[in-house]
């Protein structure tokens, strides 16, 4: 068969069914004391999480391994929380990721982000001072401040969209030299269409953040 997701929490080379193991020891199926079988159960979009908690362990209450604190609680875990949450699923057999170190590089190349944004803006507005006469032109033959902002906001789209296209290039030829580098896999989302909507959102608001403010400078200028 053909290999799984990366992304998959189950990473195997082969199945087989538990039905017709030659091995299984009498009884493993139902020995709720083993924690070498993965068990998933799809519910209902209306079942309630605690509620259906409390129905299996009062159904597998005579096989729920004994503690010095009563009988073990099973307990279910949604499929997104099961990568970040390595301390629950030590007996997995899967690989998980550190929650601390995604949030701290995002924290990272927000902080990046912003000081790239701040040091667009200062720049476009010093440069927007060269073009005063263009704009008082503009002013004089009409133009309202909506169509002034608007130009601005075009252009730093149009700048942001640039670069943005131009950094998914380098990225895209680097990313097996990185993949490397770190001794780790990156791959693209499988689902592309929402990974391209949040980059042009990001792109919206990046670009109408570094366009209004020189746009709203330039509105300062006197037509004399």
């Amino acid at each position: 068969m053909e290999d799984f997701p990366y992304n998959s929490h189950i990473q195997a080379s082969a199945l087989i069914s538990i039905e017709s193991r030659s091995f299984s020891d009498e009884g493993f199926e139902s020995d709720c004391g083993s924690w070498g079988i993965l068990t998933y159960i799809s519910l209902m979009g209306s079942a309630n999480l605690e509620e259906t908690e409390d129905k299996i362990n009062i159904i597998l209450d005579d096989s729920r391994m004994g503690t010095d604190e009563g009988k073990f609680v099973l307990e279910l875990q949604p499929l997104r929380k099961i990568y970040f949450d390595a301390e629950n699923n030590k007996f997995d057999g899967s690989i998980h990721g550190n929650l601390q170190t995604v949030l701290f590089y995002t924290t990272i190349s927000i902080l990046l982000l912003l000081i790239v944004v701040i040091n667009y803006i200062n720049l476009s507005t010093l440069i927007a001072g060269g073009r005063i006469k263009e704009i008082a032109i503009r002013k004089i033959c009409g133009a309202n401040r909506f169509q002034i902002i608007q130009q601005m906001v075009l252009e730093a789209f149009a700048v942001v969209l640039i670069s943005f296209l131009i950094a998914l290039s380098a990225i895209e030829l680097l990313l097996p030299q990185l993949n490397n580098l770190l001794n780790i896999t990156i791959s693209d989302t499988q689902n592309r269409s929402l990974l391209y909507l949040y980059y042009f959102i990001g792109i919206s608001i990046v670009g109408l953040v570094t366009g209004l403010f020189p746009g709203v400078f330039l509105l300062g200028i006197s037509e004399i």
